[in-house]
């Protein structure tokens, strides 16, 4: 008796222990949060449109939460998308803002543990803020030295030369330049600026002064040569 009492004990605890374990390899990815997802980028669509694309990391995702703030704001959710969806449209911008955005995964277990990257884009066009550097901020007036100039989005760090408007300002006078390679055409101390829309860069200074005699000397050299 105590013998049979002993197996059927045993063979309790061993059904169990099986129950258990089959219970816990079987827990559906459903009963865990999502993984989250990646790589958000934003596209500029038109002054009061922004496309948003991201990856989807995970297979048991109800939706998708994207959430905008302004630059120095609170992020807040502005809109849910269902589950695979990776991409969405904001209509509800404002021109001339710069927004951040941030998307993050989540079912009935809660939201994904991390969000996406954060994405920066302004509503004129596409960028933030502009800073203009100069290859060089002093030449020599004397008809072949240039300056290079280069336009870039703070943010990004991208470069928006070929897209912006450059302007070389003399006091309250601006004078629009036409390519990003400058040639001086007078003696002075100068600013160069570069605009896109309402957004204005940085004034990088520029100093032309009058050409040496040795460049002179240089060029009737090199004239002489090539005769």
């Amino acid at each position: 008796m105590k013998k049979f009492l002993s197996i059927t004990i045993l063979s309790i605890v061993v059904l169990l222990s099986a129950c258990s374990k089959n219970s816990n390899n079987s827990a559906s990815p459903t009963n865990s949060t999502p993984n989250s997802p990646i790589n958000l980028t934003a596209a500029l669509v038109t002054n009061s449109q922004i496309s948003l694309n991201w990856v989807d990391s995970s297979s048991n995702e109800t939706g998708f939460h994207i959430e905008r703030k302004n630059l120095n704001g609170t992020y807040s959710v502005i809109a849910t998308v269902g589950a695979n969806v990776n991409t969405y449209l904001d209509n509800s911008t404002t021109a001339n803002t710069t927004y951040v955005y941030r998307v993050n995964a989540f079912n009935t277990s809660g939201n994904s543990i991390n969000y996406t990257n954060e994405v920066t884009v302004n509503t004129t066009l596409g960028v933030d803020s502009l800073v203009v550097t100069l290859s060089t901020n002093q030449v020599e007036n004397n008809g072949w030295d240039q300056v290079l100039i280069t336009v870039k989005d703070k943010l990004t760090g991208a470069d928006v030369t070929a897209t912006s408007n450059l302007f070389i300002n003399s006091g309250s006078f601006a004078t629009p330049i036409t390519s990003a390679v400058f040639t001086p055409y007078s003696n002075g101390s100068f600013t160069i600026s570069a605009t896109q829309g309402t957004i204005l860069s940085n004034l990088a200074p520029l100093t032309v002064v009058s050409a040496s005699p040795s460049a002179f000397t240089h060029k009737n050299i090199g004239r002489r040569l090539h005769q």
